[in-house]
């Protein structure tokens, strides 16, 4: 312990000491601040591109869905076609006696109705005519009344 000039050496020691630490904690600061600013920015930069892709990602999901519903939509409706198709021609070439009563719009509409979808050959049995029933309600028809000035 030197006392210079009525100056205590050690508490000028610590002093400086305590200037330096100071001083180079102020830089340690600064150092930290600027690395914070830049994860801070870095972070927002990268939230901005994952927001981006996540829009686009979106994006391609619903072309897909729509995509996806369109195929469904057509399978669906070239599969009710073909069962309908095949069901008509099984129900014409396996005997000729007998028609399916149909309009032709169920065949070529755009939309087929549901309950065509569930026919088989037993609700088509029930769809289906003889040709001794239509002449038994043909000659029904001809045996009515007619009129004095029909004849």
């Amino acid at each position: 312990m030197y006392i210079f000039q009525g100056v205590d050496c050690t508490k000028q020691r610590y002093s400086e000491l305590s200037d330096e630490i100071r001083a180079q904690n102020k830089r340690e600061d600064r150092l930290l601040d600027l690395k914070i600013k830049y994860y801070e920015r870095e972070t927002r930069t990268r939230l901005t591109m994952l927001q981006k892709e996540k829009h686009l990602l979106l994006k391609v999901r619903d072309q897909i869905a729509k995509r996806w519903k369109n195929i469904d939509d057509q399978s669906k409706h070239f599969k009710t076609s073909s069962i309908l198709r095949d069901q008509r021609n099984n129900l014409f070439h396996t005997d000729s006696s007998y028609f399916l009563c149909s309009s032709s719009d169920i065949y070529t509409g755009s939309e087929v109705q549901e309950d065509l979808l569930t026919l088989n050959q037993e609700s088509a049995s029930e769809i289906i005519i003889s040709d001794k029933e239509l002449k038994h309600n043909e000659n029904i028809v001809s045996n009515k009344i007619r009129p004095h000035s029909a004849v």
